[in-house]
């Protein structure tokens, strides 16, 4: 009973930020779309490095893991970041991917 609870709100968690990726997001940022797990990959343009994303997220509030931690060779996750999305509100979801997609924006001018 509990696991199925659990599903269910994880999944509406992940709804909330796949949709909030497709209002927010440039055209060139791309993300994956679980099928379980807690987690969502983006990959930015490769003129974006994720670390001037995290920094400047950070200061507006939203944290997210940088990809570099996540590979092998570092230097092939500097332009992917990982969004966690169990434990947020929907509405704090909606708020931060917003947030982040401005920055992502305004790091691509």
């Amino acid at each position: 009973k509990h696991i199925l609870h659990v599903r269910s709100l994880y999944k509406t968690r992940r709804d909330v930020a796949l949709s909030a990726l497709s209002k927010y997001m440039p055209a060139d940022v791309r993300w994956t779309h679980p099928t379980g797990g807690y987690f969502i990959w983006l990959s930015l343009p490769k003129h974006v490095f994720v670390q001037d994303v995290k920094r400047q997220a950070l200061q507006k509030g939203v944290l997210l893991a940088a990809g570099e931690r996540f590979f092998v060779n570092p230097s092939d996750g500097e332009h992917n970041l990982r969004i966690a999305f169990s434990f947020a509100q929907p509405n704090d979801l909606d708020n931060g991917i917003r947030i982040l997609a401005q920055v992502i924006t305004d790091l691509e001018r």
